[in-house]
């Protein structure tokens, strides 16, 4: 049977499924939509408070049963939606953000007056808001994907945003699912963003989280994952840190001369940044310990901050 067709064995009417869900069992598959839901607005709540000039509220909304062809059937033509992949589903997470939830979370990133009410979008997303709605998008994916065995195996990175015609482009499998509402700041009138997920990706991660580990030939699924793991931490790759220069021109460039000394910003060495192929790592600092110049890793690199910043 194909990932997200009617169950042969009620010959393809789909009237048993919307009513009783996938396995029968509507309050099992309504109970684990909900848990899902509360689990994921901590993280949630967590990522979307970080750079904002002041704080969103996000809530748990409605939870129910629904279609997967149905997912962006109720969609206007400004709402934004990307379909996230995963290693079991080419639909695992179709997700939904409204005009006005892209408008609350563009007042709050750039700075917009708390009291002051946001207004729906009404028109096309600017490249702006486009890229506002990914990163809000990059955010709910991330925290429902989880880690470890009860991972969902989102792929990342994420489609880009579809809205206004590119909509139409969206073709789903129909199969059932569950619909996962969030209310972005309630007063005086939420904005929405609905998450939809078809229920065998809902209760298969659960269910069968360790069924394909412990069939491996052998030994343990587990065992192997260690071995793997620990040939992996004892790879070496090579790491380059890199300290900021003042800006300068083009012409200004072009007129440097052998045995020219550039002037560094004042926080130059507090600025540096550490990376491996081509991937930035940390946020370091450079330093002199005796006779050796040093680089003390001060935090992590965020992405998601370096994509605030660049907006």
């Amino acid at each position: 049977m194909a990932d997200g067709a009617p169950v042969s064995e009620r010959g393809g009417n789909d009237i048993l499924e919307r009513l009783l869900g996938d396995t029968g069992e509507p309050d099992l598959i309504l109970e684990s939509a909900r848990t899902l839901g509360e689990r994921t607005l901590k993280p949630l709540r967590a990522a979307m408070g970080e750079g904002m000039s002041h704080p969103v509220s996000i809530d748990l909304g409605e939870v129910d049963m629904a279609r997967m062809k149905q997912a962006i059937g109720d969609a206007g033509p400004h709402d934004a939606v990307v379909v996230a992949a995963s290693a079991n589903s080419p639909d695992a997470l179709v997700i939904r953000v409204d005009p006005l939830a892209i408008a609350v979370f563009i007042n709050a990133l750039f700075g917009a007056e708390p009291d002051a009410a946001p207004q729906a979008i009404d028109r096309d997303l600017s490249s702006l808001e486009r890229d506002v709605a990914g990163l809000i998008v990059q955010q709910v994916a991330t925290a429902f994907n989880g880690f470890g065995q009860r991972a969902l195996q989102v792929r990342f990175p994420l489609p880009p945003v579809q809205s206004g015609e590119g909509l139409h482009k969206i073709v789903l499998r129909d199969g059932p699912a569950v619909k996962i509402e969030f209310l972005v700041e309630t007063d005086p009138q939420p904005g929405r963003v609905v998450v939809t997920m078809p229920q065998r990706i809902l209760l298969r991660p659960r269910e069968e989280a360790g069924a394909d580990e412990t069939a491996q030939p052998g030994g343990r699924g587990d065992d192997w994952s260690a071995r793997f793991s620990e040939e992996v931490m004892r790879s070496k790759v090579t790491l380059q840190a890199t300290m900021p220069l003042a800006r300068m021109s083009l012409g200004a460039i072009a007129q440097l001369k052998q045995g020219q000394t550039i002037a560094l910003a004042a926080d130059a060495t507090a600025q540096a940044t550490l990376a491996s192929k081509n991937k930035t790592l940390f946020v370091c600092e450079f330093g002199r310990l005796g006779q050796h110049y040093t680089v003390r890793i001060k935090s992590p690199w965020n992405t998601e901050e370096e994509l605030i910043d660049g907006l």
